[in-house]
């Protein structure tokens, strides 16, 4: 669910609200001993409010504060400005304000925060990439990678051999710091090359023996890459399915992360100590990240777009419980629709009986052949479908950007660049 922010001075009522509001301290000092002494000196007969109190009523202030933006925000027409940004403990987010007149001619600015599921998976993924033995493993694979990048007598000389041992002729890549993926391609690529790699690296007339020594991949390391291999790959397709730019990707976020977690991050009996590792690592990193155990899963901007999206409206991957808290909330969100009630779209549970579509498929055209049967579901997919999932789409266009606004064209004016 979005966060929404209000821009006025309000301040939580509470003194030891006041003090976490004004002090930016967390709410777990409550439970700090140094805390609760110091406190009890001064107020013997205060009662410490628990931190689930505490918690309890921030969320029901900002349920309250929520809801009454919603009902400012109805019906106003409104001026959206966007950004990225990524938090000092670098959970990334986009960034939307919402400008607009109230009923009472008030200039008002909200702010909506929802979170790039790109680089939240990628944080995720990358928490199992650092874990001491993977990362080993993959920084014996860089070295070699560059090596061969860097030197025209081995690029030469692995050419040959490929040409020898009929192997497809494919260069190596170097990964990069910023794209987890670029890593799998990395290593994909490297054990795809192993046998041409290890002829060339065994070749004294091209590899010295000092340089042999150092770049070495022992069986342990090629064992871990080849495990590593097929676990990255569906976490690399599925981060490619959500940052495609004119693809239907919210309604994709749920399912996919819950498959991942099923089958992909599965510990399997055959797996290394350190595969096993490498997935339970991920596994947990995706849970927290994306909150799958909260409450809030039902209500979420993602869970909602599933229901209205008709390849995973069953939300046949959460239990059995949430999906009637979720179909719930989307009844809610049905009624207050201001569109005169039809008898085939009051309940959201229509959408149930519709026709299952295949994964593959695209919704919006389902949508373009029935959005006069459930025209109040219509506009609430309009509303949710068009969230994109993640920032790619920005940052493909800075990247383009910096193709044409480059130092080689320092004295371009910005109406040109445009």
């Amino acid at each position: 669910m979005a966060a929404l922010q209000s821009t006025t001075n309000e301040e939580p009522r509470g003194s030891l609200l006041h003090e976490s509001s004004s002090n930016i301290r967390p709410l777990a000092a409550v439970q700090g001993e140094g805390f609760r002494e110091i406190l009890h000196f001064f107020e013997p007969g205060y009662d410490i409010p628990s931190y689930k109190t505490l918690w309890n009523t921030i969320k029901h202030q900002y349920d309250s504060m929520r809801e009454k933006i919603v009902e400012e925000m109805r019906d106003q027409t409104v001026s959206l400005t966007t950004d990225l940004w990524t938090s000092s403990t670098m959970e990334p987010y986009i960034t939307v304000t919402a400008h607009y007149i109230t009923d009472t001619w008030k200039l008002t600015a909200r702010v909506l925060y929802l979170g790039c599921t790109g680089h939240t998976l990628q944080l995720a993924i990358k928490a199992g990439l650092f874990l001491p033995d993977v990362s080993k493993s993959i920084d014996a694979a860089r070295r070699v990678v560059s090596h061969f990048r860097h030197s025209a007598v081995a690029t030469c000389a692995l050419r040959k051999r490929q040409e020898q041992l009929g192997i497809r002729p494919n260069k190596l890549q170097t990964d990069c710091a910023v794209r987890w993926n670029s890593t799998y391609i990395m290593i994909q690529r490297l054990f795809e090359q192993r046998i041409a790699v290890q002829s060339v690296l065994a070749d004294e007339t091209v590899t010295k023996p000092a340089i042999q020594k150092s770049l070495a991949l022992r069986a342990s390391h090629w064992e871990m890459l080849e495990q590593l291999i097929p676990v990255l790959q569906p976490l690399a397709k599925a981060t490619e399915i959500m940052c495609a730019e004119l693809h239907v990707g919210l309604s994709f976020i749920f399912p996919v992360i819950f498959n991942m977690i099923s089958t992909t991050l599965r510990v399997e009996a055959s797996d290394m100590t350190a595969v096993r590792a490498f997935k339970n690592t991920v596994r947990r990193q995706l849970e927290t990240r994306f909150k799958l155990e909260s409450d809030d899963l039902t209500e979420s901007i993602p869970t909602v777009a599933c229901m209205l999206d008709p390849r995973f409206k069953h939300l046949h991957f959460i239990p059995e419980d949430k999906r009637e808290a979720a179909h719930s909330h989307l009844n809610r969100l049905v009624q207050d629709e201001p569109l005169a009630a039809k008898a085939d779209d009051v309940n959201s549970e229509d959408t149930v009986e519709a026709p299952h579509i295949p994964t593959m498929e695209n919704p919006l055209q389902w949508w373009a052949r029935n959005h006069d049967n459930f025209p109040r579901l219509a506009k609430l997919c309009k509303r949710y479908l068009a969230v994109p999932a993640t920032s790619t789409p920005s940052e493909r266009i800075f990247s383009l950007a910096g193709n044409t606004i480059s130092r080689l064209r320092a004295s371009l004016h910005p109406a040109h660049g445009e």
